[in-house]
């Protein structure tokens, strides 16, 4: 059975993404920003404008844990298992929804190519992986109209940034736990063995894919008071660059703040540069990674290959995920 969570909607946008997500070794290097970190902290940052993580490669570690369908036990830097981050997002767009679809708008254009087919083949396959995922309940909005889900299969008309922001509002609120998309992912792709390719096999969508329209014309929307500053988070993101690459913003004042799971109102500052009880495994996590790569899965133009090795040597075009 399709199960649409966070690991499962990261990989659809992956697919429609662009060539700088795939083309560099690691972590992706790129001076427009636009690589895996940056592009999970984007997302991230719609719940949370002040978002800022401690460590560039230390989030890029947990994406692709996340990725893979673990569970990241860092709230700091991974914050989609905290109970007041969960309802963040949905505030948000009941208070700065024009915000919040400016940022989505700055996203998908920072990080996915763009054009027609591929936004058309990106809605197709979420509204199918939504219409086969008996646990989305609830309603959808397509950038026209709210609907239930059980009519979203009927609808052509969608917009795209307002589809997705509804989409991953739904996954952050219902659906946290990743590790319940794990046998989608699986079931994605075909994992041919040791060091063999792994090919996405999904055709979700497919058959869709003709009988939609979507737009990236944003809806007219009030402006919101004061929120130029948070769209300035997606489209201005500093580019990382190197393997020591920091974000260089740690709060002071909020460096000794205790992270825990309490269902406290969320604060859209709570996360900037606060200390991670995790702090040791994370570095832990970074000096395992500089020795030794036990396990990395790559993905080169719509394909994952598990690689196992103490090396990894990155030849070419070939991108990694540590998986």
């Amino acid at each position: 059975m399709t199960c649409l969570r966070g690991n499962t909607f990261l990989l659809l946008l992956l697919r429609e993404g662009k060539s700088e997500l795939y083309d560099h070794p690691e972590f992706g290097e790129s001076k427009d920003g636009i690589t895996r970190p940056n592009m999970l902290a984007d997302l991230i940052r719609l719940t949370n404008p002040g978002y800022e993580p401690k460590n560039m490669k230390s989030l890029g570690v947990y994406f692709s844990q996340y990725l893979s369908g673990d569970k990241p036990n860092s709230t700091t830097y991974f914050p989609f298992n905290k109970p007041a981050y969960r309802d963040g997002l949905n505030d948000r767009l009941q208070s700065k929804r024009g915000s919040v679809l400016r940022q989505m708008d700055a996203f998908c254009r920072k990080y996915l190519t763009m054009s027609n087919m591929s936004n058309k083949a990106l809605v197709a396959s979420l509204i199918d992986a939504v219409m086969e995922d008996q646990s989305f309940e609830g309603t959808i909005d397509t950038g026209y109209k709210t609907v239930e889900r059980v009519d979203l299969g009927s609808e052509t008309d969608f917009i795209l940034q307002p589809f997705l922001v509804s989409i991953w509002n739904d996954i952050l609120m219902n659906h946290p736990d990743a590790s319940e998309g794990t046998q989608t992912y699986n079931d994605w792709t075909n994992n041919k063995g040791f060091n063999a390719p792994t090919d996405v096999v999904t055709e979700l969508g497919r058959k869709r894919i003709p009988k939609i329209s979507v737009s990236t014309e944003l809806p007219e929307i009030e402006d919101d008071a004061d929120d130029d500053s948070e769209v300035s988070s997606v489209s201005d993101a500093a580019p990382f660059s190197g393997d020591n690459a920091d974000d260089g913003h740690i709060d002071d004042e909020a460096s000794n703040a205790s992270d825990d799971d309490s269902d406290e109102t969320f604060d859209h500052n709570e996360n900037k540069g606060a200390s991670d009880p995790d702090d040791d495994i994370e570095d832990n996590i970074e000096n395992d990674f500089e020795d030794t790569i036990k396990s990395q899965t790559l993905i080169n133009k719509g394909k994952i290959v598990n690689q196992h090795a103490k090396t990894i040597y990155n030849i070419g075009h070939i991108d990694t995920f540590n998986g």
